[in-house]
């Protein structure tokens, strides 16, 4: 072999220093060269909504962002024209909560849905109220019917579900329901649609005859309403829907009743957003004429209880609550369009919406709030014949909870406890220090009692809520007697002394899933009415609560279920309460 060291040729030297100055060796498993690829920047997008106007799809209908809410697409707000497939695309970088999408429909606007050559017979507007999305904001009658619903004053989830009693319980009024398949909803809109063209006027349907249409159809229940129907919607006030937050972020002021130690002082909630939480401060004004002072810490609503226990989200109980507890702050964790937070004494979540409302020459007793429990009715004849001052101007708070709340009231003036029918109360009523700290139920009742199906078969007495005589039927049924007495919640003005005659409606019991000691009363609406005007603290089971009986630690309770959504509503001012409301009733009645 030859070992004689070579010289290098210039090619090879050539290449070794081309690689050094790479940075390379002649090792296999170093990287190699390469030139960069090219990069391409990606596509600039400009923030949109985008989604379908629906009837079928509507091809060639102008689509706008209606920023200063008045119901037309004006110039300078963000607008298009759907496409051959009803979509719309428009330009939009701001947050769309509370924002509302306007689609204006022609006659020469094309529905899919409808036979070739079908032409609208008038121009209509659609809308939908948006909640911070921007893709899939799909415009439609079912859209429209909830804003319709909305501006009558139901809070949001109130008109959906206002929208599902009319049209079916499993509509989804967002959704794409032609994407969907659903021929049924299809011909629902349609069919609605065509109402509100045939009663357009001079071949126009503006937003007021819309909102006045839909309504009627809610009102009654049927989508084929009459210009009397509708008639009657446009004498109703409008709620406008206002920005919460901005609302809140000053005070306002509710009406609520008559102080309960001095029947001749009117009470008024202060009503802000204060340090990220919905506060509520109450003031009584003891003399005609003199200053709003501050409430005791223990003042409770004519008619609302003293104390009570409350069900947790987690459907155990709180500790026996007393005013204060009930009257404390609540933290919001949402603060915008609609405020949202968290009970702290319960932990169920809560939504708050606001409305303006024009309430010139309404009936002064509309704006009397009262307590969870109603109303204070005793202001009704001092207000009867009182009305609001023409270009009085208003709010209206709606508050509704997310889940059923479960009330077991201890103090209402009577009995505190159920007890069986051919028995008596066990605790004598009264002040609220006459509740036990020990179980005692009634003695003819099993004892313990650890269940509350040991009820099934018996007739209770509820003494608290309605007064009612309640049989409970081994098959699910449960008959209500109600005295018709003058110690109704609703008594009619006139109605005559000393009736002893019973009325008697049907409905449902059922075992609460929240917690299995808790038996939850069903009835009709016609019935529930009936018991709200003859109960003596049933109020809200007219307004959709519900009875209940309970169990609580071998104590048996009854009270009411706030189902969820449930609204507490209040007309609310600005600058202080109109004096309509506080010189008709600031004297001792």
């Amino acid at each position: 072999m030859n070992n004689i060291p070579r010289k290098p040729t210039v090619i090879a030297a050539l290449c070794a220093t081309m690689l050094a100055a790479c940075g390379g060796s002649g090792d296999s498993n170093s990287p190699s060269t390469s030139t960069p690829p090219t990069t391409t920047p990606p596509a600039v997008t400009t923030p949109s909504i985008t989604g379908k106007a629906i009837d079928g799809y509507l091809v060639g209908a102008t689509v706008c962002l209606d920023l200063n809410a008045n119901n037309v697409c004006d110039s300078g707000e963000p607008s298009a024209t759907t496409d051959a497939n009803g979509n719309f695309t428009l330009p939009y970088t701001g947050d769309t909560s509370g924002k509302r999408l306007l689609v204006q429909v022609t006659p020469a606007t094309k529905d899919l849905s409808r036979p070739a050559g079908f032409t609208f017979p008038a121009s209509y507007t659609m809308s939908a109220v948006l909640e911070g999305g921007t893709t899939g904001q799909h415009v439609s009658p079912l859209t429209t019917l909830v804003t319709a619903q909305m501006e009558a004053g139901m809070s949001r989830d109130e008109a959906v579900r206002a929208v599902q009693a009319l049209l079916g319980s499993n509509v989804e009024p967002t959704a794409d329901f032609v994407a969907n398949g659903d021929a049924a909803t299809t011909a629902k809109a349609i069919a609605i649609i065509d109402t509100i063209t045939s009663l357009a006027k001079d071949g126009k349907a503006d937003a007021t005859i819309v909102r006045n249409v839909l309504n009627a159809m809610v009102t009654k229940g049927d989508v084929a309403v009459t210009q009397a129907d509708v008639d009657t919607q446009a004498a109703k006030p409008l709620y406008t829907l206002a920005d919460a937050s901005k609302v809140l972020a000053a005070p306002v002021y509710s009406y609520i009743d008559s102080l309960m130690t001095n029947l001749g002082s009117p009470t008024q909630a202060v009503i802000q957003i204060q340090n990220n939480a919905l506060r509520k401060d109450y003031q009584a004004r003891q003399t005609a004429g003199g200053a709003w002072e501050a409430a005791a810490s223990d003042f409770v609503s004519l008619g609302d209880p003293t104390s009570e226990f409350d069900m947790k989200a987690d459907g155990t109980w709180t500790r026996l609550l007393q005013p204060s507890d009930l009257k404390a702050p609540l933290p919001l964790t949402t603060i915008g369009h609609r405020l949202a937070g968290t009970d702290p004494v319960t932990g169920i979540t809560f939504q708050y919406e606001s409305r303006d409302v024009d309430m010139s020459n309404l009936p002064a007793f509309d704006a009397v709030t009262g307590g969870r429990f109603g109303p204070d009715t005793s202001l009704a004849p001092a207000l009867q014949n009182a009305k609001l001052p023409a270009g009085t101007q208003g709010y209206l708070g709606i508050q509704s909870y997310d889940t059923d709340r479960v009330v077991l009231p201890i103090d209402l003036g009577g009995c505190p406890v159920p007890y069986q029918s051919n028995s008596q109360c066990p605790i004598a009523p009264g002040l609220p220090t006459a509740y036990p700290s020990a179980v005692i139920n009634d003695t003819a009742l099993p004892s313990p009692l650890t269940s509350i199906r040991q009820l099934v078969g018996r007739t209770m007495i509820e003494p608290v809520m309605s007064q009612v005589k309640v049989q409970i039927n081994a098959d699910g049924t449960a008959q209500f007697s109600l005295l018709n007495s003058v110690f109704g919640s609703q008594v009619s003005p006139g109605q005559p002394l000393g009736m002893t005659a019973y009325t008697t409606v049907t409905g449902k019991w059922s075992i609460y899933a929240r917690n299995e000691n808790v038996m939850v009363f069903d009835m009709s609406r016609d019935a529930a009415a009936t018991v709200a005007r003859l109960g003596w603290n049933a109020w809200p089971v007219g307004q959709g609560a519900k009875l209940v009986f309970a169990l609580r630690d071998g104590q048996l309770h009854s009270g009411v279920l706030f189902p969820a959504g449930y609204t507490e509503r209040a007309y609310q001012f600005r600058n202080g309460l109109p004096s309509v409301l506080t010189t008709a009733v600031n004297q001792p009645r």
